[in-house]
């Protein structure tokens, strides 16, 4: 039993890791997507809980049953052929671009939290992200998955702090003035923040869905870690709408909150930001360059070096540019993948209720048979 409840908080561990980052973790994400849209952001964020915990168990699902290492398996289990090989390229196309995300978040928290470069900030971290993934997947798979509980309690604890000093919630929520949604309907902002977070964690979830031994480890893992994602979300969006407008005018905005609290809490919410920007750097450029040494032969050392270098020259663009740009775009594209898992999701449920239903009808026909005789 506790053996068992260790492998599901694994899962769920390994799960929020991929799924949180620099747009997690700073707010700026949750921001964008839920509180753009005030107290109606908090329907948004129990949607997007329910899909990560649905998706996420479907992905482990197909993993296993295809015994996956990559997300190419599942890709085409959900879409098919045809369409799924546009999804893994355009999954292959997507992990770069969230590499390169992440690299400009940490320069992001730099330049905001210490006074120094944001390139600098990049490269350390580019540099990090390459060191780890050349020592293969299982140092891919720890480096994820230990942060992710810390990131919980501190978004908890820090956003509780700051709603006890801060609990207004008076102030006006047009932030469309400062702010622009990706989307103006909350419910498709909800789908889309999935979509877009979900085409990284696929890359990751379907190996690590061939290895989970039992169908309890990957529903379990799966709905822990939906629940985690959700109660960390809405912890950040609470603490947003409390200090607007100031919140949606930075480019860091959990930070600013943490810093309210005190200096000494700033700084560590600062390297909390940095170590969630790490495991998803770590899980998207692993992804990233195993595919590309995969199809094209390339060694996998220097695929990933000159990806890193690639990245650290997009990441000039800027950490907010990224997040209105790339964000959304690929929160569109990925709309089709969801759509796929939930088919399958679907079509499994109602194929194995059909089952059941039938081998009930059975048991009792046979129940009438032997008291009739």
């Amino acid at each position: 039993m506790v053996e068992e409840l260790w492998r599901q908080l694994t899962v769920a561990s390994v799960y929020m890791g991929i799924v949180v980052g620099a747009g997690f973790a700073s707010g700026q994400e949750v921001l964008r997507f839920f509180s753009v849209f005030g107290m109606r952001g908090f329907w948004g964020l129990l949607l997007a809980g329910l899909f990560f915990a649905l998706l996420g168990w479907s992905v482990l699902q197909i993993g296993h049953e295809q015994q996956a290492r990559s997300h190419r398996p599942v890709v085409f289990a959900a879409l098919g052929h045809t369409a799924g090989r546009i999804m893994d390229l355009f999954i292959t196309l997507t992990l770069f671009g969230v590499f390169t995300f992440m690299a400009a978040g940490a320069g992001a928290v730099f330049e905001q939290q210490y006074g120094l470069s944001a390139w600098l900030g990049s490269l350390l971290l580019i540099v990090l992200t390459v060191a780890t993934i050349l020592l293969g997947f299982g140092s891919v798979i720890r480096s994820i998955g230990i942060f992710a509980p810390v990131l919980l309690l501190a978004v908890l604890v820090i956003s509780f702090q700051s709603l006890l000093r801060h609990s207004d919630f008076s102030a006006p929520l047009d932030l469309r003035t400062a702010v622009q949604p990706p989307i103006a309907y909350w419910p498709l902002s909800s789908l889309i923040y999935v979509s877009f977070n979900f085409v990284l964690a696929v890359a990751v979830l379907a190996p690590l869905g061939r290895g989970s031994q039992t169908h309890a480890t990957r529903i379990g893992g799966a709905v822990l870690g939906g629940a985690a994602l959700f109660l960390a979300a809405l912890g950040i969006h609470l603490a947003l709408l409390a200090h607007l407008p100031t919140s949606a005018q930075v480019d860091v905005p959990m930070l600013a909150i943490a810093e309210t609290i005190s200096p000494a809490t700033g700084t560590f919410y600062g390297w909390i930001i940095l170590a969630e920007v790490y495991t998803s750097a770590v899980g998207s450029l692993y992804g990233f360059t195993a595919r590309i040494t995969d199809s094209l032969g390339v060694p996998f050392g220097a695929t990933a070096l000159w990806s890193g270098l690639l990245a650290l020259a997009v990441s000039r663009l800027g950490f907010t540019t990224l997040v209105e740009t790339l964000l959304p775009f690929t929160g569109l594209l990925g709309l089709f993948l969801v759509g796929g898992l939930s088919f399958w999701f679907l079509r499994r449920t109602s194929r194995n209720l059909m089952r059941y239903d039938y081998g009930a009808f059975r048991q009792f026909i046979s129940y009438r048979s032997r008291r009739k005789s």
